[in-house]
C-alpha cells in the first residue's frame, strides 16, 4: 500500500464510510456509481487528486491568502480541496471565507463534515456552477480536474461564469490532466478496465484488515465505475489560452508537467487513474 502522507490512507479510510453514507443518501443515478466509492479508491491509491500537484495548489493559496479571503471551490468529488484550502490559510495565518459548489449534495456533505473536523466553517451550494451566482464576488476560484467533466462545447461558458464570479484582479487556480491524443469523449477501454479492476482487487486484498469492505465488493464497484465513466479530455494548453482570453483572464502561470504516477500504477491509463500522465497547472488573473 502507498506510504502514509498528509492526505493519509488512515484519514481516507476513516472518511470513506462517511462519504459512502452521504452518497447513498443524496446521490441520483447520475453519480450513485461514483461518489459512494471515490474515497475508497483514493485510499487504495488508484485515483489521484490534483494530479500530484498539491504543493503547487497549496503554495499558490498561501501566497495569495493575504488579499484573497473569499475562496470558491468549483466542483468537488470529495473533501480534498476543502481541506487543502483550510490548511493553507491556517499555515498563512489569514482568515478564510470558503464556499464549495457542486451539482451533487454528497461531496458537499462530506466537505462540511471534514471542515467540522477541522473546526472550520464551509458554505456549500448544490447547484451547477454554470447556474451559480453570488451576491459578493470571490477573490479566488480553485478546482482540480474539473474540465474533464465539462463537455468542450460548454467550456467557454464555464470560463465566462468563473470570470463573472471573481472580482477584477481575482485569481483562477487549477490543475487538470492533459490527454493530447484522446478522443473528444473518453471511456475506459476493455484492457484499461481489466488492469484497473485487477489492481484495485489486489490492493483491497492487501488492506483487507483495515478497509472494512470485502475485496470482491470493491472490485465490483471498480467494474461498474469503469463501465459508466465518461470524460471529456483536455487535449492542449492552447485550448486554455483561447478560453482565458475570451473570458477576460490573463495567465500568471500556465505550464505542463509530467506526473510520474503513484507507485504500482505504471500500467494504469484509464480516466482519473493515478498512472503516469501530463498535467497543466494554471494561475490566472481576471482583468
Amino acid at each position: 500500500m502507498p506510504a502514509s502522507k498528509p492526505d493519509s490512507q488512515v484519514a481516507l479510510l476513516r472518511s470513506a464510510p462517511v462519504a459512502r453514507a452521504f452518497a447513498l443518501e443524496h446521490c441520483s443515478s447520475d453519480c450513485n456509481w461514483y461518489h459512494p466509492v471515490w474515497q475508497y479508491f483514493r485510499a487504495l491509491g488508484i485515483i489521484k487528486n490534483a494530479g500530484g500537484h498539491t504543493d503547487f495548489l497549496r503554495d499558490s493559496l498561501v501566497s495569495h491568502a493575504p488579499e484573497a479571503p473569499r475562496v470558491l471551490i468549483s466542483g468537488c468529488a470529495d473533501d480534498a480541496m476543502t481541506l487543502l484550502a483550510i490548511d493553507a490559510y491556517r499555515e498563512a495565518g489569514f482568515p478564510l471565507d470558503l464556499t464549495a459548489v457542486d451539482v451533487c449534495e454528497s461531496p458537499l456533505a462530506l466537505s462540511r463534515w471534514s471542515a467540522g473536523e477541522r473546526d472550520a466553517r464551509l458554505t456549500t451550494r448544490a447547484i451547477d456552477i454554470l447556474e451559480f451566482d453570488a451576491g459578493t464576488p470571490y477573490d479566488l476560484i480553485m478546482t482540480t480536474g474539473f474540465l474533464g467533466y465539462i463537455h468542450p462545447e460548454k467550456r467557454s461558458r464555464l470560463f465566462a461564469r468563473w470570470a463573472s464570479l471573481l472580482r477584477p484582479g481575482g485569481k483562477l487556480l487549477f490543475t487538470n490532466r492533459l490527454r493530447p491524443d484522446a478522443a473528444e469523449t473518453h471511456y475506459f477501454s476493455e484492457e484499461e478496465t481489466r488492469r484497473y479492476c485487477a489492481l484495485i482487487r489486489r490492493r483491497a486484498e492487501e488492506a483487507r484488515e483495515t478497509i472494512g469492505v470485502d475485496p470482491a465488493t470493491i472490485e465490483s464497484w471498480a467494474r461498474e465505475y469503469a463501465a459508466r465513466f465518461v470524460g471529456y479530455p483536455l487535449r492542449s494548453v492552447d485550448d486554455l489560452h483561447a478560453h482565458l482570453r475570451a473570458a477576460g483572464f490573463e495567465a500568471d502561470r500556465i505550464d505542463s508537467t509530467r506526473f510520474p504516477g503513484t507507485p504500482g500504477t505504471e500500467n494504469l491509463a484509464g480516466p482519473t487513474s493515478a498512472g503516469s500522465s501530463d498535467f497543466v497547472r494554471l494561475l490566472a488573473t481576471r482583468i
